[in-house]
């Protein structure tokens, strides 16, 4: 059984296969490290005060850290089929890089060491950009 058959039935909640060779499984693993690394690399800002928009923002950043946490399961999955030590990061690992919420300008403030006029200019700089790109 090949790598995208068993990394198929793994996200559909089958766990590995029998039939699964261990080298398989091994390739399988890596690929999915490979992602959850760059999941935690990836940033996401949702900086809101409204009680709507804090809502809108928390479901993304809910999406983006149980993506991470389902990613990590899958990976001990195969490590466990591979007789490996399971992966356990310490708490809150999957909210690395994730700022949503009440409270979201000033963590990420604290976490980038910057002040909060700094961001708020940066997203202003950021936001016309976009505009220019858009427009022209």
């Amino acid at each position: 059984m090949g790598p995208k058959k068993i990394k198929r039935a793994l996200y559909a909640g089958q766990g590995i296969p029998a039939q699964a060779s261990n080298p398989h499984v091994f390739e399988v693993m890596v690929s999915l490290l490979e992602r959850l690394q760059g999941e935690l690399q990836k940033e996401y800002r949702w900086m809101a005060s409204c009680t709507v928009a804090v809502m809108a923002g928390t479901w993304g950043g809910d999406r983006r850290r149980k993506r991470r946490e389902k990613l990590l399961t899958l990976v001990n999955l195969c490590r466990a089929h591979l007789e490996l030590e399971a992966i356990n990061p310490p708490k809150g690992w999957s909210n690395h890089n994730l700022f949503y919420g009440y409270g979201a300008i000033h963590a990420y403030g604290a976490a980038k060491n910057v002040s909060l006029e700094s961001i708020m200019l940066e997203q202003v700089y950021d936001m016309i950009k976009k505009l220019q790109t858009e427009g022209g």
